[in-house]
């Protein structure tokens, strides 16, 4: 009966998983009920360019996501907080510098091939300061919480169940799937979401920590609020910048912004293979030991779910 719950080092990947999925909507409850007293009309957290309160809640609903993500590494698993890839050392702000690089040359993609493809025009937005570094504030806890979510702790356990390949194929399904509400999404946006979930869990398996894809998915961001396009279907505030696409919408994305065109398509199978390939993207010795003592991928064997 124990080896239905536990293999030879301590509880198996799967029950870990449900435990941490029910340890965290517990205590997402318990961190929304305060907000819902004190501002109900929040009970449905949006980012708002206008709305300090509005803005924090991404931050105010990472302390959840992280209390539950150290419990499960430190009372179930019995590892440190670093293993799960949020060692604030210095490797992982490079990371995350390194990460934003790349995130912003995708950017830098994509508006040159929309010019090329149908051109684009350039003009001055209407944002003023304070509303872009509320956006900026908003993106960067919101890149911060969704790669937490999705490439931490449950990413992190089941590559321990399935093995790297099956793992990074499931939560670049369930990435995808998580935006399938947004307005306007459609068969070429889904896609491009799984593979720029694809894009972010590779980034997390070659570096063995978060920064990297952090930095990427804040930085892929910032570029649509800069040039004032659509993310994800969203429309936010204007940036400094109007882009205006004359473009067919299949390539560049029209209203749902670049990830519901080819255009994106094109970049983010770039960007994932680039990732892929790269020789200097690597893990940092600490976030390498922390793998190989505490993260156990099953052997050729099968699985261990």
């Amino acid at each position: 009966m124990r080896s239905i719950f536990f293999n030879p080092r301590r509880l198996r990947p799967g029950w870990r998983l449900l435990l941490f999925i029910a340890l965290l909507f517990v205590l997402m409850e318990v961190f929304t009920l305060p907000v819902s007293l004190l501002w109900p009309e929040l009970a449905e957290p949006a980012l708002s360019a206008t709305d300090t309160r509005a803005l924090l809640l991404d931050g105010y609903f990472l302390l959840p996501l992280l209390l539950a993500s150290w419990l499960m590494a430190r009372y179930i698993d019995r590892r440190p907080f670093a293993s799960l890839g949020l060692n604030p050392r210095k490797p992982w702000a490079k990371e995350f510098l390194t990460g934003a690089g790349l995130g912003l040359a995708m950017g830098a993609a994509y508006l040159g091939a929309s010019a090329l493809l149908g051109g684009v025009s350039l003009r001055l937005g209407s944002t003023s300061t304070r509303e872009l570094a509320l956006l900026i504030l908003g993106f960067l806890l919101a890149a911060g919480f969704e790669e937490t979510l999705f490439h931490g702790y449950g990413f992190q356990t089941l590559i321990e169940g399935l093995g790297a390949y099956p793992a990074l194929f499931l939560i670049s399904v369930f990435f995808s799937l998580a935006h399938r509400s947004n307005p306007g999404i459609s068969l070429v946006g889904l896609i491009n979401i799984g593979l720029a979930g694809l894009l972010l869990a590779l980034g997390y398996l070659r570096t063995r920590a978060l920064g990297l894809p952090i930095g990427i998915h804040f930085a892929w961001n910032l570029f649509q609020i800069v040039f004032s396009l659509p993310v994800s279907g969203l429309a936010f505030a204007s940036g400094p910048l109007r882009a205006e696409l004359r473009g067919d919408p299949l390539l560049t994305g029209g209203g749902f912004g670049p990830e519901g065109g080819l255009i994106a398509t094109a970049v983010f199978a770039g960007a994932v293979a680039f990732l892929a390939l790269s020789r200097q993207i690597r893990p940092s010795p600490l976030s390498e030991a922390l793998w190989k003592e505490h993260l156990h991928p099953p052997s050729s064997r099968g699985l261990e779910l």
